[in-house]
């Protein structure tokens, strides 16, 4: 690969290699092969991870080799880290003037979060998918190489934009390098990134490396002392043998004792700090506080110092420091971190001033940052000056960084009320930024730092929105309550979406009586003709009527809700609506409902209601036969989850998932995926996610055939959303086993369908009085009528269990002949859904029938990958490749990739053909709503009582 400006070396394995290259033969290959995929313009990922002084910038530096490639890097820098998009601005500026190829919102916001340009505050995501479009605009000319030094101490906003491009990088011709210390990749929790794994040194390469910096004569012994006493750190053992005497690296003198040991490294560079004049150090620090690394910087703050410049030449000689195109850096980054950890106080105060002076006029952010970290005691200027940086760094998307600067300038206030209004103002940012429990201690500390101040509505609003994430839900309802009552009579509109949440907030602590006491609250409400203030009235009263157990009355409500929300945008008021459609049975609104909330989640880029409306879309999409489409919404959704910093809201699409393997048979990937779901589930969602577990084993057993071990899950459970979601298994392990309980479960069941009316509900019922009667001719009239149902609720599963049923009633009546019309599409169905087990029950029903029948092939669907059959949905739904691209966060590259394999592998060679198998049902399009979404809610919130 080849700079912008410079030619390197031919091969990164090449025989001149560095001291910290010495012994790493295996990783210098899997960099060459990684800078050929990269030439020939396969982009792809690769982290180098290690300890400090293992090598990974020496690694880095030998992959930037000759090639037609463009070269981008960027340095993280610990003196950075609170200011937002500072490595992604290294990164991009040297191809910032292709941001006018970026659709129009990229654009805008990719200026704003690099400080370009004022506007609204950006959202990280859509920055991160700005980034990627900026550097396949560029690698539109030539393959890209970007090159990310020390990731771990690049600011929060960047790092998390830089691994958003990391993972989207297949069938593009941009590559990206990165380093980092492995404890930090550790806290990182990327795992999906290839990496390279610098371990220690091995005895033979610590002696060539001991060789190479003290030449021939060392003793063995020697050598073996020092490569235990250092762990094989290359890094440790070149400094170690650069503070010992000849003759102790000869054994005619005692080697020291104790050794520097690796995590000691920072003494032997203690010692050669130490040696140069104080002036010198004092640059030193105004180079590691500094962090930019700009040469005409340190050298103003030189003159503000008072230092002659040249002092820095010693520094140079000694190794401590390179200089070079008008950059100034150490040579190792530790070298920073132990210049800046042994200045004094006041050295540090001295040399923040003078930086603070420095960027006064131009940069006010690094004035704030350098201003504070000169503070030695409270002093509410700076403070202030702290939180206007924090305010932007919000306004831009970078609430880690906002998080910091707020607190920092609540340490530096004066005053207990401005130090608590700070507080807030942190929580708030910890709130948008994904961080609920920092957001509900930073809360805590600001009431505990004056409960007076902090006080009023939209706090109480914070506090109970917390609470309802990772709090207390009946906690989270009171305080909603109240905040509400505080603004109903000058602001209804906030006061209802107040009053949406702590309905959430009932549900999730199932406490009926306060569900009952919303919807009473809002029935005398006037709302005029807002819609969206109707949606959230009607919805309220209807979960109330519920939730009081007048059914009938809550439908004509909740369908009211239901028509007036399909105008509506509002991802919020959506997900209430989704909501209503769930209790009404309605799966075809309900599916539209969370499908929108998502697709406005893509184009506008706001996420967070992602993991909410992921995980019930994705059990929408499942139910209604889209099991590859369910699983690649609850992938998704898992990730989602865990990027946006909400790791709890995991564990519902987990269980979908689950669900998947267990309609199909899947054993051991039902255990895999419940056990990381109950790893993931916060306090208040373990009852449900352990109810769901065990209907979702149940689900496995009865396509087994095990109805007794079924329904022994099934009777104990008792959370109304999963005796809801399991009634048609209760209902058929009953009538295998003979278990009363069944008539009982039924007759609470006739009641929901018959006042909801929905097909799915009515198709339930049917299926029921069919196998719990003890009337033949009822049973096969009942079963007939489910078919009637089902035909218009269209959930091919419970379709086919209802065929087989019937199949296997009319045989044992030895009515072979229509029995296999129903057994054949009950395994046509079962085949086409992969459900392994229950295809092997109808197939043996027919083979009682007297007819002969094969196994069925693998269908054509099922031969591409989670990306390939979403990617082929979208086209088969007529999108274009760049708004799947937008969609789906991938480059039109990529799509374009995975398109080919599509074709590929279905035999086919155009879109035009994929959009007829679409048409033919041969893909089940993700636009297409055939089925209802689930009622569990991702943060944590229980679905609600409906159709299932």
């Amino acid at each position: 690969m080849k700079r912008e400006s410079e030619a390197r070396p031919a091969s990164p394995a090449g025989s001149e290699r560095g001291p910290h290259l010495l012994g790493r033969i295996a990783e210098l290959l899997r960099l060459e092969q990684f800078g050929g995929a990269a030439a020939a313009g396969r982009g792809s990922a690769l982290a180098i991870v290690g300890e400090p002084g293992m090598g990974k910038t020496s690694l880095l530096e030998s992959a930037i080799w000759a090639g037609d490639l463009r070269l981008l890097r960027a340095l993280g820098v610990e003196a950075e880290m609170g200011l937002p998009y500072a490595c992604l601005h290294q990164l991009l500026q040297p191809i910032i003037q292709l941001r006018g190829d970026l659709p129009p919102r990229q654009k805008e916001v990719l200026g704003v979060a690099l400080g370009l340009d004022e506007g609204a505050q950006p959202d990280p995501f859509v920055v991160a998918l700005a980034a990627l479009g900026l550097l396949n605009a560029a690698a539109a000319e030539r393959p890209v190489l970007c090159v990310v030094d020390d990731l771990h101490w690049a600011d929060a906003a960047s790092r998390a934009a830089v691994l958003f491009v990391a993972r989207r990088l297949n069938a593009t011709p941009i590559s990206l390098l990165l380093t980092v210390r492995r404890d930090e990749w550790a806290a990182i929790g990327e795992r999906s990134l290839p990496t390279i794994d610098l371990g220690e040194l091995d005895l033979s390469a610590a002696i060539d490396l001991i060789t190479r910096e003290a030449g021939p004569g060392v003793m063995p012994d020697v050598a073996r002392r020092l490569h235990e006493a250092t762990g094989g750190n290359p890094l440790a053992l070149i400094e170690v043998v650069r503070l010992l005497q000849p003759g102790q690296l000869r054994g005619w003198k005692p080697l020291p004792n104790p050794l520097p040991l690796t995590r000691r490294v920072e003494q032997a560079f203690a010692s050669r700090i130490e040696d140069l004049a104080t002036d010198t150090r004092t640059l030193l620090l105004a180079i590691a506080a500094d962090g930019s690394g700009k040469l005409h910087t340190i050298l103003r703050a030189a003159e503000i110092l008072g230092v002659d410049p040249a002092v820095l030449d010693a520094a140079i000689a000694n190794g401590l420091l390179q200089v070079g195109g008008g950059d100034v850096r150490f040579s190792h980054p530790l070298i920073a971190t132990l210049v800046y950890g042994r200045a004094t106080v006041e050295d540090r105060k001295q040399v923040h001033s003078a930086l603070a002076e420095l960027t006064k006029a131009g940069d006010p952010d690094r004035h704030a940052w350098h201003l504070s970290a000169a503070a030695v005691r409270p002093d509410h200027a700076v403070a202030d000056a702290l939180a206007q940086a924090a305010k932007r760094a919000a306004g831009r998307g970078a609430f880690v960084e906002a998080v910091s600067a707020f607190e920092r300038a609540a340490e530096l206030s004066t005053e207990a009320s401005t130090r608590a209004s700070m507080l807030y103002d942190a929580a708030q940012a910890a709130w948008m930024g994904g961080q609920p429990r920092a957001a509900k201690d930073l809360l805590d500390r600001a009431r505990r730092a004056s409960p007076t101040i902090v006080a009023g509505t939209e706090v109480e609003a914070l506090r109970g929105v917390i609470e309802l994430s990772v709090g207390d839900a009946h906690r989270a309802y009171r305080v909603l309550v109240a905040a509400a009552n505080e603004v109903r009579t000058h602001d209804p509109e906030r006061a209802l979406e107040l009053l949406a949440l702590a309905s959430e907030a009932a549900s999730l602590a199932l406490d009926y009586p306060s569900e009952i006491e919303l919807g009473r609250m809002v029935a005398g409400w006037e709302v005029g003709d807002n819609p969206k203030l109707q949606v959230l009235r009607e919805a309220l009263i209807g979960f109330g009527d519920r939730s009081a157990g007048d059914l009938e009355g809550s439908m004509g409500h909740l369908r009211h809700a239901i028509e007036l929300a399909q105008s509506l945008d509002e991802p919020q008021t959506l997900l209430t609506a989704g909501r209503a459609a769930d209790w009404a049975g309605d799966d075809d609104r309900s599916y539209r409902f969370h499908l929108a909330i998502v697709e406005m989640a893509n184009e506008r880029g706001s996420l967070s209601h992602v993991p909410i409306a992921g995980a019930r879309l994705a059990l929408a999409e499942i139910i209604s036969g889209n099991l590859a489409g369910g699983s690649i919404t609850a992938g998704d959704t898992v990730r989602l989850a865990q990027e946006t910093g909400q790791a709890e809201l995991a564990s519902h699409p987990r269980l979908w998932l689950a669900l998947v393997h267990a309609m199909q048979g899947n054993g051991d990937l039902v255990d895999k995926h419940l056990m990381e779901a109950f790893g993931t589930a916060g306090p208040r969602s373990r009852e449900l996610v352990h109810d769901a577990a065990s209907w979702i084993r149940s689900v496995l057993a009865l396509g087994e055939g095990r109805a007794d071990d079924a329904m022994s899950l099934l009777e104990p459970i008792t959370h109304p959303v999963i005796q809801t979601f399991s009634s048609l298994d209760r209902f058929e392990a009953a009538a295998a086993t003979g278990n009363g309980r069944g008539l009982d479960w039924l007759a609470i069941w006739a009641r929901f369908a018959e006042s909801s009316g929905a097909a799915c509900a009515l198709a339930r019922l049917s299926h029921g009085r069919a196998i719990l009667g003890s009337d033949p001719q009822a049973a096969e009239q009942n079963l007939l009528t489910a078919l009637t149902y089902h035909a218009a609720s269209r959930r091919p599963f419970e379709l086919a269990r209802t065929q087989l049923a019937l199949g296997s009633l009319l045989r044992r009546h030895r009515e072979r002949g229509r029995s296999r019309e129903y057994l054949r599409g009950a395994l046509q169905r079962f085949e086409g859904l992969g459900a392994v087990r229950w295809a092997e029950r109808a197939r043996a029903e027919l083979r009682a029938t007297g007819e002969t029948v094969s196994r069925g092939g693998r269908p054509p669907i099922e031969q591409l990958t989670r990306q390939e059959l979403r990617i082929a949905q979208a086209v088969g739904e007529g999108r274009s490749n760049r708004d799947i691209a937008s969609t789906l966060f991938l480059s039109p590259r990529t799509v374009d990739f995975h398109l080919r394999n599509v074709f590929s592998k279905l035999g086919i060679s155009s879109r035009t053909e994929l959009a007829g198998m679409a048409a033919r049902g041969k893909l089940l399009p993700l636009a297409e709503p055939t089925g209802s979404p689930g009622q569990a809610a991702m943060s944590g919130l229980p679905a609600e009582i409906g159709p299932r």
